[in-house]
């Protein structure tokens, strides 16, 4: 049952990622914690709070999770960023009358409004606050918040670039102006700016799902891109051997969001991981996290039938090259489960295939696995 907007349900974002396409407002008593990896990411907004009540009546809590929105509101209620989480928004942070406690990091790609009630909010936390935009609310703004912290609490560092945000509204109270200078607490370079850095690529959300007809849906976030040609969606059946399955093309340069999906329709049984390779123009290369995804068994991957002479049997593997590396090996038991001294030989011409002799065994039955990164495929064979 999806939560109704406005309403004071209680949400719990727990191991998994949820998409916010739609507005969306945490009413007073409402709360939203996003845990255990997950994330709550889209290009819509979020609001929390209604004006109402106390700063601890309604929540936003992230414990190592991910919360990227597009414009956030707090209106007398509280965020908690653990040292483990982001919270970014593409747009503007609007605080009224409220708390934040930052331990890790907070990026706004657009301003920091505190035109209204700004003395009465608090931003506290030993993480660092980093906005593309300005602080609105008059010289001292950003002071009078940071003075708010209890004197237990540490104070974020705060940057602010003062570069005027793509598509992002002035302040809510039109008479406040932007900070020219900032505060004596706000700097424009340092540590706090570095996610604002000349970076080819800021990759704010980048989620790997299987989906109800086996296959993987992959899912990623931009907020900006500098000469960005291309994106490789990478896949490995060991999490160290990549290759490259799928790619799209980069949206060059462009300032705000950009997203991104595809699908890969024939996963590889057993756990999968899936990286990002993003190439510039100019030939340089960076890659994304590494993202994990367990799907069923496969069924049908090996064959193992006659070959040439009475005594030659042939292996045969339909799995994908990137599972049958590095320890990939054939044996073959006898009825009890004991491993037999057999030659397996490797067809230079096709991957996944092997040649067995199997002079040395008497006639019976036998069992001949496939040992893979992945997992161990059987099949049973009369001699």
């Amino acid at each position: 049952m999806t939560p109704t907007s406005g309403s004071a349900a209680v949400i719990v974002i727990n191991g998994f990622s949820i998409e916010l396409n739609k507005d969306y407002v945490v009413g007073r008593n409402g709360s939203i914690t996003v845990s255990g990896g997950g994330s709550l990411v889209g290009s819509a907004n979020l609001k929390l709070g209604d004006g109402t009540g106390s700063q601890s009546d309604t929540k936003l809590t992230l414990v190592g999770s991910t919360v990227a929105v597009g414009q956030l509101t707090v209106d007398k209620a509280s965020i908690n960023v653990d040292a483990t989480s982001r919270l970014s928004t593409s747009c503007n942070l609007i605080l009224l009358n409220s708390s934040i406690v930052d331990n890790n990091e907070m990026v706004i790609y657009g301003n920091l409004d505190l035109s209204l009630g700004g003395a009465n909010n608090t931003l506290c936390g030993s993480g660092k606050v980093a906005i593309r935009g300005c602080v609105f609310g008059g010289n001292g703004a950003s002071n009078r918040i940071i003075s708010n912290c209890a004197g237990s609490l540490a104070v974020p560092l705060i940057c602010a670039q003062q570069q005027a945000p793509i598509g992002c509204a002035g302040p809510i109270a039109a008479t406040n102006i932007s900070e020219s200078a900032c505060d004596a607490l706000v700097t424009t370079s340092g540590p706090g700016c570095s996610p604002f850095n000349p970076l080819p690529v800021e990759l704010v959300f980048f989620a790997v799902e299987p989906t109800g007809r086996q296959a993987v849906s992959l899912r990623w976030t931009t907020a900006s891109e500098t000469n960005n040609e291309s994106f490789l969606v990478e896949r490995s059946g060991n999490g160290k051997s990549f290759r490259g399955i799928h790619t799209l093309a980069g949206a060059g340069t462009v300032q705000g969001r950009t997203s991104y999906a595809v699908v890969d329709e024939q996963p590889l049984p057993g756990t999968s991981y899936y990286r990002l390779r993003q190439t510039d123009f100019d030939g340089k290369a960076t890659f994304s996290p590494v993202r994990a995804v367990t799907m069923g068994t496969a069924r049908n991957s090996l064959a193992v039938y006659p070959g040439r002479t009475t005594q030659e049997w042939v292996v045969s593997s339909s799995l994908p090259a990137e599972l049958l590396t590095g320890a990939t090996t054939v044996e073959v038991m006898d009825a009890v489960g004991r491993v037999q001294a057999v030659n397996s030989t490797a067809d230079a011409t096709q991957s996944g295939r092997w040649t067995l002799d199997l002079t040395a065994l008497p006639t019976g039955m036998y069992i001949v696995r496939l040992l893979t990164d992945s997992g161990a495929f059987s099949q049973r064979i009369a001699k």
